[in-house]
């Protein structure tokens, strides 16, 4: 799930032809309130998916899945 398109673009010319991806274009708060089925990844680097919303996303992992968090030092964002 990236908001950003034209960065999902570069994951997509790499990892498009990965049957086990689906790419999802959304707001991460949005898709959290909206995803349903079990995931085996998450590389987080979103608020939602590290502080706010966290305990949603983590509900969505799978047994053994991979949770993975970029930048947790404060951004300005």
């Amino acid at each position: 799930m990236e908001a950003d398109a034209t960065v999902q673009s570069i994951a997509r010319w790499h990892l498009g032809g990965d049957l086990r991806i689906e790419f999802v274009h959304a707001d991460a708060d949005v898709w959290l309130s909206q995803a349903s089925g079990l995931f085996d990844l998450a590389y987080v680097d979103c608020r939602p998916g590290k502080y706010l919303r966290l305990p949603d996303l983590l509900a969505l992992l799978k047994p053994g899945a991979l949770y993975i968090v970029d930048e947790m030092l404060p951004q300005a964002t």
